[in-house]
């Protein structure tokens, strides 16, 4: 039974991720898989999960700093890993390039 249940709910949180990819690639909108808003860790190197249009140049930043420039991946995801932070508070936007 709960071999069961495990399987329905990887299903729906595959599902829910496929719905969530096609969502941001169709209206183009860059969205922030990785760390979740007002995630707390006491790590001084994370990673960045982001979600978007495939092949979009994409900056990264942490608290004003340009961190990374990279291309969104055929499926749609984009991982900045073992990006260096500071103690406390930090922002993290990641902005998108138009594309032609």
């Amino acid at each position: 039974m709960a071999g069961t249940d495990q399987m329905r709910n990887f299903r729906i949180r595959n599902l829910l991720m496929i719905i969530l990819l096609f969502i941001s690639a169709a209206s183009a909108q860059l969205v922030m898989l990785d760390p979740r808003p007002g995630a707390v860790t006491d790590l001084h190197r994370i990673t960045v999960t982001l979600a978007g249009k495939p092949d979009s140049d994409v900056s990264l930043f942490i608290n004003g700093e340009n961190r990374g420039q990279d291309k969104v991946r055929v499926d749609g995801l984009l991982d900045f890993i073992n990006i260096k932070v500071p103690s406390g508070p930090i922002i993290i936007p990641a902005i998108m390039s138009a594309t032609t």
